[in-house]
């Protein structure tokens, strides 16, 4: 356990996401501030909530052993997501516990799994998509979640919202709780790569694909507002045109079998590649070679695939109606609703592209997703800590 100097602004973490789901998006957005904010001699100090004490490398090793962390941990070992009795669980009894024994000036929840107690610890609470409004009214996802978002609403002193869309949903849903909402874009980590370079080394790992031949989708086709089924439909449509064009989606390897069981992705047959596990650099590589993100999910917060694709200049296909409108910021036309057609248009569009009009909505999109850095979100999220506190 890291010294912590007294004289600092101590803030406590939910970082349970970066041992227990350490390749997710959520532990990508605690995990990718955290890198920017350790430092040797810093304002801010962070008691990392851990329900477990990492037993293997991790994407953060770093981060465990930052001069300015302290990681904090219960008597007993658990894992806070194999259930949701066992998430609200850590939420409501184990947090309150470890909260008790530090000396915390603020407490950040960096998923919207807000305790409510201590009361005398002021909190800061991100509230990344309120997509659960969507699932059945009694479903239990749909009850736990909107209970969890009832507990950030009413004991955060701020609210941070990753995004315009999801800061709009929140207004719909609760105006009071708008009123202290904070916007702050996530931020990706993507570093350019060349077409050549990415196609050497997609050549390299063998991924039978061909340039500007493939469209990619990269999610969790698990989720049912990934909207796979559209997705996949639009495909099919397209195939009939271009029987050669192969459609790559890089999924976790859990969600395989579930997703072959599909009608429609038996139908589109050998078209379909199938990746888990690629490093970032490999995904990287595959959204600069495509010849567009195929992404129809009807709900996100963000939408990391988006961004991450337009930093290699790969065109997103997506509905102008989620978060991709403002992320893509209009430097490429976006579909006007959910129907196939709407999608396979916009697909064979990106396939006729002339190369000189490639190159342009490539830089475009390069443009753009640089907006979307990490150390800006790092900072903002950090201007929202400090303004908790009256700093």
């Amino acid at each position: 356990m890291n010294r912590i100097s007294p004289n600092c602004i101590r803030v406590a973490v939910d970082a349970h996401r970066l041992v227990c789901e350490s390749h997710t998006s959520g532990a990508f957005y605690l995990g990718s501030m955290l890198q920017e904010w350790i430092a040797p001699d810093p304002v801010f100090h962070f008691d990392l909530l851990l329900p477990v004490l990492p037993e293997r490398q991790t994407p953060w090793t770093e981060i465990f052993s930052a001069p300015n962390v302290r990681l904090v941990t219960p008597e007993r070992k658990m894992d806070p997501t194999v259930s949701y009795r066992a998430q609200l669980f850590w939420q409501q009894v184990v947090i309150p516990s470890l909260m008790h024994r530090l000396r915390s000036d603020l407490y950040f929840s960096p998923f919207h799994l807000t305790p409510l107690w201590p009361r005398r610890v002021p909190v800061v609470s991100t509230i990344h998509d309120l997509c659960f409004l969507s699932d059945p009214f009694f479903s239990l996802g749909h009850q736990v979640h909107r209970w969890q978002i009832n507990s950030a609403c009413l004991r955060a002193k701020a609210l941070i919202c990753v995004s315009q869309f999801t800061c709009a949903a929140l207004a719909r849903w609760s105006p009071r709780a708008a009123q202290k909402a904070v916007v702050v874009p996530n931020g990706i980590d993507s570093d350019r790569l060349a077409v050549t370079e990415a196609k050497n080394l997609i050549e390299h790992e063998a991924i039978p694909v061909k340039l500007r031949e493939y469209f990619i989708w990269v999610g969790n086709p698990g989720q049912e507002r990934k909207n796979i089924p559209l997705l996949l439909q639009a495909f099919v449509a397209h195939r009939k045109v271009f029987p050669e064009h192969r459609l790559v989606m890089v999924v976790p390897q859990s969600a395989r079998g579930a997703l072959m069981e599909r009608e429609l992705a038996r139908q589109v047959g050998s078209s379909l590649v199938l990746l888990s596990g690629i490093s970032g650099q490999l995904r990287d590589a595959l959204y600069a070679c495509a010849a567009a993100l195929v992404f129809p999910s009807t709900c996100e917060g963000f939408g990391y695939p988006v961004a991450e694709a337009m930093a290699q200049g790969c065109p997103p296909i997506a509905a102008a109606t989620g978060p991709a409108a403002e992320i893509v910021g209009g430097a490429v036309p976006l579909c006007a609703d959910f129907q196939p057609q709407s999608f396979v248009q916009r697909m064979r569009e990106c396939v006729g592209l002339r190369e000189a009009q490639r190159a342009s909505d490539a830089e475009k999109l390069r443009r753009r997703a640089e907006e979307f850095s990490i150390k800006r979100m790092a900072a903002a999220t950090l201007k929202v800590l400090s303004g908790a506190l009256g700093q």
